[in-house]
């Protein structure tokens, strides 16, 4: 049974898993530079490995945040973040923020709970500051969906043996409560944002940027 608790090498394993992630990698380094200010704090929602906070320079305060042990950083003594293994909906330090990313990682929050950390999300950013979501999505059509269900799982085909990406579909069914994309943008506009814009997508996968 897949489980991020037990996935090795999850770098290399949601890259093979998501086309185009290395792009979306990039455009979230390059996108953060017009938002981080000195002796703010910077979140990242589900931080995994710490490879994207990592990566991005940041004179501030720095906070991963997950819930799985496997996956959280295991060399804590060249960090330039602080890793907290937690639930985000019962994190207590969204404040003077001028960057939160949420990078395939409220898809698996239940939808009432992740309303609320969207609240918490829009209330700790100061103004000016910026929410970068990455979500998969439904497609509004069962059509389209269809098709973009089959031509991922042909992208997934060099990387994983057939009976992995059916079994890790079945379990991911269990685990992941997608939206559509208008459902994620109207969450975000209840929570108080009123700029958002599509920065990246890829078959059913999609990142928004949001500014306070």
């Amino acid at each position: 049974m897949f489980s991020f608790d037990t996935v090795k090498d999850f770098d290399k394993h949601i890259a093979s898993s998501i086309p185009a992630y290395d792009t979306l990698f990039e455009t979230i380094v390059t996108i953060s530079d017009y938002f981080l200010v000195p002796e703010t704090t910077f979140i990242d929602i589900g931080c995994s490995t710490g490879k994207l906070i990592e990566t991005i320079s940041h004179d501030g305060v720095k906070i991963g945040i997950d819930t799985s042990h496997n996956i959280l950083p295991r060399n804590y003594e060249n960090k330039t973040a602080e890793y907290f293994h937690y639930d985000a909906t019962k994190y207590w330090g969204y404040e003077n923020c001028s960057l939160i990313t949420a990078i395939f990682t409220l898809q698996f929050i239940d939808s009432i709970k992740r309303q609320g950390l969207l609240d918490r999300i829009y209330q700790g950013l100061l103004p000016n500051g910026a929410f970068i979501w990455a979500e998969k999505v439904y497609a509004e059509s069962g059509k389209i969906q269809d098709i973009l269900t089959s031509t991922l799982h042909q992208h997934k085909r060099p990387y994983f043996e057939a009976t992995e990406i059916l079994d890790k579909d079945a379990d991911l069914r269990k685990l992941m409560r997608l939206n559509t994309s208008s459902q994620n943008q109207q969450m975000a506009y209840d929570a108080g944002f009123k700029q958002g814009e599509l920065i990246w997508k890829s078959l059913n996968f999609e990142a928004w940027l949001y500014i306070k």
